[in-house]
């Protein structure tokens, strides 16, 4: 097999043919390779970003965080406007009634949440971003 190889490469005058056909040196087999010139740093590309205050919005775990507190915020209230927020929250979640709230039944709250309070595109990134932090919570919470 391997001879039927070497003879094929040979013949038909490849860079390995030379390689294979040789039995001195293979020195001037390849080419020599050519010098890569570098560029000097005022040649290289820079990036900037459109403004500082969309970058720290689109970057910043800190400001995601507050538009998370945003939107849950208001059901940590111990005043009586804080109970009714949770007693209308405790109706959307179990729309059952079976007093037990499923992950499905939180992930769609939460989701209906965000979006309501920051609009619909700003709301889905939101919950996309946490969403493995409350199902770890609602995990814990189970056990």
């Amino acid at each position: 097999w391997c001879s039927y190889i070497k003879k094929i490469e040979i013949l038909s005058k490849s860079t390995y043919a030379n390689l294979l056909g040789t039995k001195g040196s293979v020195r001037n087999v390849f080419k020599p390779r050519e010098k890569v010139v570098a560029r000097k740093a005022s040649q290289r590309t820079k990036y900037t970003t459109v403004s500082k205050k969309h970058d720290l919005e689109a970057n910043s775990c800190k400001t995601k965080l507050q538009l998370f507190q945003e939107c849950m915020t208001p059901f940590t209230e111990k005043r009586s406007n804080g109970i009714k927020l949770r007693r209308q929250a405790w109706g959307a979640l179990d729309p059952n009634g079976n007093n037990i709230v499923s992950l499905a039944e939180l992930d769609t709250w939460i989701l209906q949440e965000c979006e309501a309070k920051l609009g619909k595109t700003k709301g889905h990134k939101i919950w996309t971003f946490f969403w493995p932090s409350y199902i770890s919570a609602f995990n814990d919470a189970k056990t």
